[in-house]
Parts: C-alpha cells; sequence; structure tokens
C-alpha cells in the first residue's frame, strides 16, 4: 500500500490508520513493548513509534472476526513511526515476510484462503518465509547514460518475491544472493553484511520469540533487512546493516489467540529462522562463487606471468632455466 505511506524527510513516517480494529491492535502491539529490549536502543529490532495523529482512532471493531482486508483508514489518522532509511545515501531494503504462514485461524474464511494461496505460491510452508519486494538505491556512474552522480532507484515487487519463492529456497537463495551481491562499487556485500550485524541481530530476534515473545502471536509481520548501499558512505557513517520488524495490523497479545498450547509463537520463529538459514546459504554461494573464480583464475595469471618473465629475459639477452 505504496500511497498509505508517507516521510516528511526530518526522520518519522506516517503510516495511514488501518481500518475495522487493524490499526487498533498495531498501536496496542508497539505500546506494549515500548521501551523493552525488542523496541528501544540501538539494538531495537522495532522501529521507534511515536503514538497516532490526527482524528482520534475510536468506534472500530477489533473483534477477530472484522474484515482483514480493504480500505485503508479514512479518518485522517496516521501511526508515526521512526523513518528507518532515514539518513542513508542509497538505501537497500529487502521485505521478508515471516511464517510459514500468514494467516491465523480466527480471521475471516476469505482472507486466510487469500492467505493460504500467497503462501503456496511462495512454498512458505518449506522456506519458512516470503520476499514482498525489495528496493536497491546507487549512484549512476561514468558513462551511465543520466550522468554520473545522479540516483537510480530500483524496486523489485511482488512479482519477483513469487518467483524467487516458485522455486523452493534455492530460488530464494538465488534471489538473495543476487540482490546483495554488489552495492555501487561492485563488491560483494552479503557474507561483510552476515559479518557485521545481520547474524547477531536474526538470533537476538529468534531469542526475543523464545523467552519474551511468549505472550504475543505474530502473523503476516515483515523483516526489513536495511544496508547502505554507497560504499563510501557506509566507510565514513560505520553504519551497520538494520534488521527491523513490521507491519503488527495482525498481531495480537494475550488471549484467546494466544491460547494455542505452546510456548512461544512457532510460526513466526520458524520464519526466523527460515531467513537467516537462506541468508547464510547465499552467503557462502557468494564466498564458494568468488573461490571458483579465484581458482580458474589463477592458471591464466600464472600463464601471463610465465610468458612475461620469458619476455624480459630475452630482452636482456638471457635464457631462462
Amino acid at each position: 500500500h505504496a500511497d498509505s505511506v508517507f516521510t516528511d524527510g526530518a526522520g518519522l513516517l506516517y503510516k495511514r490508520f488501518q481500518s475495522r480494529g487493524r490499526g487498533l491492535r498495531e498501536e496496542a502491539f508497539y505500546a506494549h513493548f515500548r521501551g523493552s529490549d525488542f523496541a528501544g536502543g540501538e539494538r531495537a529490532l522495532l522501529p521507534r513509534c511515536h503514538g497516532v495523529v490526527g482524528p482520534a482512532a475510536q468506534g472500530k471493531d477489533g473483534g477477530a472476526g472484522a474484515a482483514e482486508d480493504g480500505a485503508q483508514g479514512d479518518d485522517g489518522a496516521f501511526l508515526v513511526l521512526e523513518d528507518l532509511t532515514a539518513g542513508y545515501v542509497a538505501p537497500c531494503v529487502i521485505d521478508a515476510k515471516l511464517g510459514r504462514r500468514s494467516w491465523y485461524e480466527s480471521a475471516r474464511p476469505d482472507w486466510r484462503q487469500k492467505c493460504a494461496s500467497k503462501d503456496a505460491k511462495h512454498q512458505s510452508h518449506v522456506v519458512g518465509f516470503r520476499l514482498c519486494g525489495a528496493m536497491r538505491t546507487r549512484r549512476r556512474r561514468k558513462g551511465d547514460a543520466a550522468g554520473t552522480g545522479s540516483v537510480v532507484v530500483e524496486r523489485l515487487g511482488k512479482e519477483w518475491g513469487q518467483k524467487a519463492g516458485g522455486g523452493g529456497i534455492n530460488g530464494v537463495v538465488a534471489a538473495l544472493a543476487a540482490f546483495m551481491r554488489c552495492d555501487d562499487s561492485g563488491r560483494l556485500v552479503l557474507p561483510e553484511l552476515m559479518a557485521s550485524g545481520l547474524t547477531e541481530a536474526l538470533d537476538r530476534l529468534e531469542a526475543w520469540t523464545i523467552h519474551e515473545g511468549s505472550s504475543c502471536r505474530i502473523n503476516s509481520a515483515s523483516a526489513l533487512i536495511l544496508y547502505e548501499g554507497d560504499a563510501k558512505a557506509a566507510a565514513a557513517t560505520g553504519r551497520r546493516p538494520q534488521l527491523k520488524v513490521v507491519d503488527f495490523a495482525h498481531s495480537f497479545i494475550g488471549a484467546p489467540e494466544c491460547d494455542d498450547g505452546l510456548p512461544h509463537d512457532e510460526n513466526f520463529r520458524a520464519g526466523v529462522r527460515g531467513l537467516r538459514a537462506a541468508l547464510e546459504k547465499a552467503a557462502s554461494s557468494d564466498r564458494r562463487t568468488k573461490r571458483l573464480a579465484q581458482r580458474r583464475c589463477l592458471p591464466l595469471v600464472l600463464g601471463s606471468l610465465a610468458a612475461s618473465t620469458c619476455v624480459a629475459l630475452a630482452r636482456m639477452g638471457a635464457r631462462p632455466r
């Protein structure tokens, strides 16, 4: 819903307050975890929430049987969140919806069926998540038609994610490796991102799910992977990759939705573990590709050096032994 989200250029993002209980659930989720390790400090896994502005969102049906899809709220209210891309020169973002399934039992049957169809197309039950979209930003380099320095934004939508998911885990891994392979300098970035904080963030998210997230059930939420695509800016700022969880319109705190007899949210945890496994596999494939390329190039390099040595010795009037 691109038309329902706006930024003010000053570090805040305004998300149109959703109707039929969804906005109230999302606001309640952020409020519940405000001040916790999950939602506070530089290691936070949620964006900062600054409450709701505009007409008060009152009188909406927050019941489990309320419609789960359709028009956004029309009362002019907005949920105010931290703009995660503020301060980036070339923000790159991947949106992964976590969980083997994105629906829940108490939702309307038609909405459950719609979600189940999407999950099946993306093989979420196998992969553990589905890729919903991505954005890559870079500065044009010398020789580009629009001129050096201008910004290029590449957006990949649901079709990209569905094509990747249709190939199962191998398709998703290939899509992640291709997207996160290079920044504006052409270097490999995925192994570096994993080592510089992304793996740690995924571990913290899973630990939170086990130890602190037992009181809630998170459905159809997304993990955003965000990193700086401009090599010079990344080096100058020391900015580490971010992992943030967003979109809690279908998440619940307390009974009855959480009274499923499980100690924690197994569906959400499966999504976290699936995402980490796919990223690690993609990073390993990048390293293997690089090593293979180096091995293939080595004989050519040695041959070239030998030929150059022979030429130099011949010019000096000497013969190689």
